[in-house]
């Protein structure tokens, strides 16, 4: 599917004989040595295309060895050579069709990932790529993660259920997509309000900016309070008197008292 894509003829050689494709192992030791030595300083595969790209647009001024052109310019030199590349590009992923669980949860490679929660019982179209999992219904994409390569996870995300728990607010208190997918501080902070109704609707709120809520909660004992850290309202702070006047005890009435006078 892939050499009829690009239009190439595989050639295959034989497990652990590197000698039988040298040049090819040869052109791995080139890239080595030019793009990855130092190894780059990266945390995400996007990232290290991005210096990839970068590496490639600096080797272009590059001179080879006997060659008069750099390598840039010998490439333009050699593009109506080339043959076009197809309109499209070729898709890698491992696609399939899976029925999501009456949980709104579709398994893919040992996982389990949330769809929005209008999508239980239905087929969902999974594609999954070496770093991410998408799903769509209908060719519209509900769902993007990241892959995980562990077995048995499950990966919530709250504003998947949020409408759902509008509907039935008693279930907050055992909802697994608010416990995996709340911060603990603000998850303890939920469990002392008054009502479902009001934790529905801080969860709106964390939806709607996120951690900046956090720093909000030691000042905030219900919805009304948080909401008005969140925008700026001014909080009622109780003054306590600095200079509290302290009267010593007069230790001479003691001593009146044991020797039998008068202790007023």
């Amino acid at each position: 599917s892939l050499s009829a894509h690009y239009s190439f003829k595989p050639v295959f050689c034989n497990p652990a004989q590197g000698h039988e494709k040298g040049l090819v192992e040869g052109l791995v030791g080139l890239v080595r040595r030019i793009f990855f030595v130092p190894v780059p300083n990266i945390s995400t595969i996007d990232e290290l295309n991005e210096k990839l790209l970068e590496y490639c647009a600096v080797y272009r001024n590059h001179k080879m060895p006997g060659k008069d052109l750099t390598v840039g310019e010998m490439a333009e030199n050699r593009k109506e050579h080339w043959i076009p590349l197809p309109p499209y590009r070729y898709d890698t992923s491992n696609t399939l069709q899976i029925k999501a669980d009456d949980f709104s949860l579709v398994r893919f490679d040992h996982n389990k990932y949330a769809v929005p929660y209008q999508y239980s019982s239905k087929m969902i179209t999974v594609k999954g790529s070496g770093n991410q999992v998408i799903m769509l219904f209908r060719g519209e994409i509900i769902a993007k993660y990241d892959r995980d390569y562990r077995h048995n996870q499950t990966h919530y995300r709250l504003e998947h259920y949020i409408g759902l728990i509008e509907k039935r607010p008693r279930s907050v208190y055992n909802a697994a997509p608010i416990k995996k997918t709340v911060p603990t501080e603000l998850y303890q902070f939920l469990m002392k309000l008054s009502s479902p109704k009001e934790i529905v609707k801080v969860l709106r709120l964390y939806l709607d900016i996120g951690n900046a809520v956090l720093k909000h909660l030691p000042y905030a004992d219900s919805y009304n309070t948080l909401y008005a850290g969140v925008i700026g309202s001014p909080v009622r702070k109780i003054q306590i008197e600095s200079s509290i006047g302290i009267v010593p005890p007069d230790l001479k009435r003691y001593d009146s008292l044991l020797k039998g006078g008068d202790a007023v």
